[in-house]
C-alpha cells in the first residue's frame, strides 16, 4: 500500500513547475511590455528613417539639370529678353513652351518665370496660386547668394507639401530675375507616414515651424480625402516643449502635451525652418501591456491545472514502471551471471578472482588443467604461491590495483607438477557487491615462445647464409679470375708475338674464349648480387648522346661483320643527367649485343629523347624476333628463345635478366615490342632530372713526355708511359708483390723492357725490400700468404718516410663493389681488377707516374 501513497517528491515537482510557470508568465509579460515600447518607439522614431543626404543629393541633381539648361547661351539669353521685354507675346510663348517641358520631363511641380521684383512673368500654374508676398520675402533672402538655392517649405491646397529651387537669372553680369521650380516634399514623408498608417494608425505626425504657433497635423497624404492637413494651434508652453525636443532630436522624449504624456520624437527638415514631430499617447502602448498580461494570466493557468495532471499520470506512471524495471533487472541479471559463468568456464585462457589479501575466490576449468589442482587446493590459495618471481608479481599485482586501465605483464608460474610455464597476466581491479577484486587473465604462451625463438634462429641463420653467400662470391670471384688473368694475358701476349698465322690464330681463340668465360663470370656475379640486394650504386653525371655513341662505337666492327646498317638519331643533341655509369653501360650494351645477335640482315637503331624528365631509349632491330608466348620466358634466368638440343644461339641467357633488374635498380621501365619474323623494339625508360653541370673531366698538368712503351694488341689504343726527360735513360722501379707465380710472371713479361722490376713473394719479403731499396711504384696484390695481407703490408710501408707519397696500386681478383671501396679506402693510390689487358696495366702505370711527377 506504501507505493500507492502520493509521494512527497511528486509534490515538491508539481510546486517546482508552477514556481517555473509563474516565473516564466511574468518574465514573458515583462518581455512583451518591453518589446511594445521597444515597437511604438520604433514607430515614433521612424521619422529618423528621412535621409538628409538623400534630400541633399536630390536637390543637387535637381539644380544640376536647371543650371545645365541655364548655361545654354540661347535659354539664357531668351529668359533674360522676356524679363526685360515682358510684353513680347511670341517670346512669352517660347519660354511658356520650354518651362511647360521642363515640368513634365523632370517631374518638377510648377515652376515660375520671376523678375528681381517677384514679379511673375511667366508659370505653369495658370491660377498663380503664389502670394507676391511670400515670393518678395522668399526673394530677399535668397538675392543674397549668386548661386541656386532652395526656399523655405510652404503649403498648397491643404494636402502638398512644396520647396523651391531658385536660380538666378543674368543679363551682362547682372540679376534680372529668377527661375522658381518646386519640388513636392511629399515624396520623402511617403514611407514614414505610409508605413505607420499601415502598421500602426495611432501614431501622429505633425509638421511645425520654427518659432511659429501654430502646427499642421499630416493624417494622409494618399486618399481622396479633401482634409489632409489640419492645423492646431500651439501654446507657448506647448511650442516651448517642441523647441527642448528638437534638442535632443535623435532620442524619443516623454512630454507632457496638450494635456497629457505622450512620446515624442522630432527632426529637423534640411534646409527650412520646420520641423517633423511622431507622437503616441502614453494610453495607447499601456493598453497594449495589459491585453497581453491577460492573455499571459490565462495561460498560466491553463499550464498550472495542465502540470497537476501530467504530474498524477506521472505518478502512476511510475508505479508501474517501476515493477517492470524490478523484474527486467532481475531477469537480465540472471542472464548476465550465466553468460559469465559459461565465459569463464569454457574460455581458453585461465581466469581467476583475487580478494584484497590476493587469495583465489573464484577459478574456471582452463585453470585447473593448466595447474593440475582440484578445486579444493586452488581455490582460497594465495596467487603468489603460483609464481616463481613472487616479488616482481607482488609489485606488479600491486600495481594493477593503483591503475584503472589495468596492467599486462609477462613472467613464469609453476605448475603442481613444479614444471614452470611462461604466461602473459592482464589484471586489473574491479567492484564487486561493495568490495574490490582483481580479475586476472592468464594466458600460457609456451608454443609462442617456442615460436619467437625458432624465427629468431631462422633470422640468424639466414643472415649467417647471407654473409656465407656473399664470402663465397668474393672468394668464388677470387678464385676465378686469378687464373682468368693467366690464361688472357698469355694468350693477348702470343697474339702480339707469334709470327706463324695458324698459332696466332689459336691463340686468338683462346683469348676469345676466354673473355667469353670472363663476360660469363661478370655476369654470374652480378645476377648473385642482385639478388642478394647487395649491388649498390655509383652516381656521376655523365652526357647522354657522347655515352651513346661511344657505346655504339664499340659495336660497329660487330655490325659491319654480318652486314647490318647501324645507325643512331638522337632529339636531344646534350643531355646532362646522374646515374650508374657502369650499369647504364650494361643496359645498353646487353640489349644492343642481342640486338645484332639475333638479326642476320637489315638494320640496327639506337634512339634517344629526354622529356618529362625521362630518359627514354629505344633499340630497334629487324632480326627474328619473339613469340608472344616467350615475352615473359625471356626474362627469367638461363632461358632463351631457342633452348635444348636445338639451341640455335650461344649464351647463358641471363642477359635479359641482368638488364632488367639493372633497369629496375635504376627505378625505371623496359618494354619489349616484338613480332616473329619482322624484329623487336626495346624501350628503356629511366626517371632522371636533368643537370645543368656536364662531367667534370679530371685535368691534369701534362709534363713533357716520352713515349717508351707500346702495346699492339687488337682493337686497343696505344697507350704512352709518361716520365720526366731527365730520367729519359732510366727505367722506373717496380715492386710487384704476387704470391701467384703465373700472375707475377705474366706481369714482369707485360712490363719487361719498360720498367726495373722487382717480385716480392710475400709481405715479409715486400717489408725487407722497401726499407733496403726504394721504389717508384708499388703493385701489391691484396690475398697474400703469409702473416699479413695486402692491405695490412700496405698500411706497414705507408709507416716509413720515404713511402708515404709512393703510389701503390691494387693489383686483385676481388672485384665487388664493396670490397674494391674498401681497398681504395686503405691506402691505395689506384685499383686494377684480375682479369686484365696489358693496355690497362701500362695505363694505370702510367696514370700513377703522372700524378706521382706533379
Amino acid at each position: 500500500m506504501s507505493e500507492q501513497k502520493f509521494p512527497i517528491k511528486y509534490f515538491l515537482i508539481f510546486l517546482t513547475v508552477i514556481i517555473v510557470i509563474i516565473i516564466s508568465g511574468y518574465l514573458y509579460y515583462d518581455s512583451a511590455k518591453k518589446d511594445i515600447e521597444y515597437e511604438w518607439n520604433r514607430q515614433i522614431s521612424s521619422i529618423k528613417e528621412l535621409k538628409l543626404q538623400q534630400i541633399e543629393k536630390e536637390q543637387s541633381q535637381r539644380i544640376k539639370i536647371l543650371e545645365s539648361f541655364l548655361k545654354n547661351s540661347g535659354i539664357s539669353q531668351l529668359l533674360s529678353e522676356i524679363i526685360s521685354k515682358p510684353n513680347d507675346s511670341l517670346q512669352l510663348q517660347r519660354v511658356n513652351r520650354w518651362i511647360s517641358e521642363l515640368r513634365s520631363n523632370f517631374s518638377f511641380g510648377d515652376i515660375y518665370l520671376l523678375d528681381s521684383n517677384a514679379v511673375i512673368i511667366s508659370s505653369t500654374d495658370s491660377e498663380r496660386k503664389l502670394q507676391r508676398s511670400f515670393l518678395r520675402e522668399e526673394i530677399k533672402v535668397i538675392a543674397a547668394s549668386d548661386t541656386a538655392n532652395v526656399s523655405n517649405l510652404y503649403v498648397r491646397d491643404n494636402r502638398n507639401l512644396l520647396q523651391a529651387i531658385v536660380l538666378p537669372i543674368y543679363k551682362n553680369n547682372s540679376k534680372v530675375g529668377y527661375l522658381w521650380a518646386e519640388i513636392s516634399f511629399f515624396e520623402y514623408f511617403y514611407p514614414i507616414l505610409f508605413y505607420s498608417r499601415k502598421e500602426y494608425d495611432k501614431a501622429e505626425f505633425l509638421l511645425i515651424k520654427k518659432n511659429g504657433d501654430i502646427g499642421f497635423l499630416l493624417k494622409n497624404f494618399i486618399g481622396e480625402a479633401e482634409e489632409n492637413i489640419q492645423t492646431i494651434p500651439l501654446k507657448p508652453e506647448e511650442r516651448k516643449v517642441f523647441q527642448e525636443a528638437v534638442v535632443n532630436e535623435n532620442e524619443v522624449s516623454e512630454l507632457n502635451l496638450f494635456g497629457q504624456t505622450v512620446y515624442v520624437s522630432v527632426r529637423s527638415i534640411p534646409g527650412t525652418d520646420w520641423f517633423l514631430a511622431a507622437k503616441v499617447d502614453e494610453n495607447t502602448v499601456v493598453n497594449s501591456a495589459k491585453n497581453i498580461a491577460s492573455v499571459i494570466v490565462l495561460i498560466v493557468i491553463l499550464l498550472i491545472i495542465l502540470a497537476a495532471v501530467l504530474t498524477y499520470a506521472v505518478w502512476k506512471r511510475s508505479t508501474l514502471d517501476y515493477l517492470q524495471r524490478t523484474i527486467k533487472l532481475r531477469k537480465e541479471k540472471d542472464e548476465l551471471s550465466e553468460r559469465y559463468t559459461s565465459l569463464t568456464k569454457y574460455a581458453n585462457d585461465v581466469i581467476l578472482t583475487l580478494n584484497k589479501d590476493g587469495k583465489i575466490l573464484e577459478a574456471n576449468r582452463k585453470a585447473f588443467e593448466i595447474y593440475g589442482y582440484n578445486h579444493a587446493e586452488l581455490i582460497g590459495k594465495d596467487f603468489l604461491e603460483l609464481s616463481a618471481r613472487k616479488d616482481d608479481d607482488k609489485i606488479r599485482i600491486d600495481e594493477s590495483r593503483k591503475n584503472d586501465e589495468g596492467i599486462l605483464f609477462e613472467t613464469i608460474h609453476k605448475k603442481k607438477d613444479g614444471n614452470l610455464i611462461p604466461v602473459e597476466i592482464s589484471a586489473k581491479q574491479i567492484n564487486q557487491d561493495g568490495e574490490k577484486i582483481i580479475i586476472a587473465i592468464i594466458r600460457d604462451f609456451t608454443e609462442r615462445k617456442k615460436l619467437e625463438s625458432e624465427l629468431i634462429q631462422a633470422k640468424e641463420h639466414a643472415e649467417e647464409m647471407n654473409r656465407l653467400k656473399t664470402f663465397f662470391l668474393a672468394n668464388i670471384s677470387h678464385e676465378l679470375r686469378t687464373p682468368m688473368n693467366g690464361i688472357l694475358g698469355y694468350s693477348e701476349l702470343l697474339m702480339m708475338d707469334l709470327k706463324d698465322s695458324k698459332l696466332r690464330e689459336m691463340a686468338s681463340l683462346i683469348y676469345k674464349s676466354s673473355r667469353r668465360l670472363h663476360d660469363t663470370l661478370d655476369s654470374l656475379i652480378d645476377l648473385s648480387k642482385l639478388e642478394s640486394q647487395v649491388q649498390k650504386l655509383e652516381l656521376e653525371n655523365i652526357e647522354l648522346v657522347t655515352v651513346l655513341e661511344d657505346i655504339k662505337a664499340s659495336f660497329m666492327d660487330f655490325a659491319n661483320e654480318k652486314g647490318l646498317k647501324f645507325s643512331s638519331q638522337h632529339k636531344q643533341p646534350r643531355v646532362y643527367f646522374s646515374t650508374d655509369p657502369r650499369i647504364f653501360n650494361k643496359i645498353i650494351t646487353n640489349i644492343l649485343s642481342n640486338a645484332i645477335k639475333y638479326t642476320t640482315k637489315g638494320e640496327i637503331k639506337l634512339l634517344s629523347d629526354f622529356k618529362d624528365e625521362n630518359i627514354i631509349i629505344q633499340i630497334v632491330d629487324t632480326g627474328i624476333g619473339i613469340s608472344a608466348d616467350n615475352l615473359s620466358k625471356i626474362f627469367e634466368p638461363f632461358r632463351q628463345e631457342s633452348e635444348g638440343f636445338n639451341r640455335k644461339y650461344e649464351g647463358t641467357g641471363i642477359g635479359l635478366t641482368l638488364t632488367k633488374k639493372f633497369v629496375e635498380l635504376l627505378q625505371g621501365n623496359l618494354d619489349i615490342d616484338s613480332e616473329i619474323g619482322k624484329g623487336t623494339t626495346v624501350t628503356i625508360t629511366l626517371p632522371a632530372k636533368e643537370v645543368k653541370e656536364k662531367p667534370k673531366p679530371k685535368e691534369e698538368k701534362q709534363p713533357e713526355v716520352v713515349k717508351v712503351a707500346e702495346a699492339s694488341a687488337p682493337k686497343s689504343e696505344d697507350i704512352e708511359l709518361h716520365i720526366q726527360k731527365k730520367e729519359e735513360k732510366l727505367l722506373p722501379k717496380v715492386l710487384l708483390v704476387e704470391d701467384d707465380e703465373i700472375n707475377s710472371r705474366l706481369i714482369k713479361i707485360m712490363l719487361e723492357g719498360n720498367f726495373d722490376i722487382t717480385w716480392a713473394f710475400d709481405s715479409s719479403e715486400a717489408l725487407s725490400l722497401v726499407k733496403s731499396f726504394s721504389y717508384d711504384i708499388i703493385l701489391m696484390d691484396i690475398n697474400l700468404k703469409g702473416e699479413l695481407n695486402g692491405i695490412e703490408t700496405t698500411r706497414e710501408i705507408r709507416k716509413l718516410q720515404q713511402y708515404k707519397e709512393i703510389p701503390v696500386i691494387a693489383v686483385t681478383a676481388y672485384a665487388m663493389h664493396d670490397e674494391r671501396e674498401k681497398i681504395l679506402n686503405s691506402g691505395f693510390n689506384g685499383y686494377l681488377s684480375k682479369p686484365f689487358k696489358k693496355d690497362d696495366l701500362l695505363k694505370t702505370l702510367n696514370d700513377a707516374i703522372m700524378k706521382k711527377s706533379y
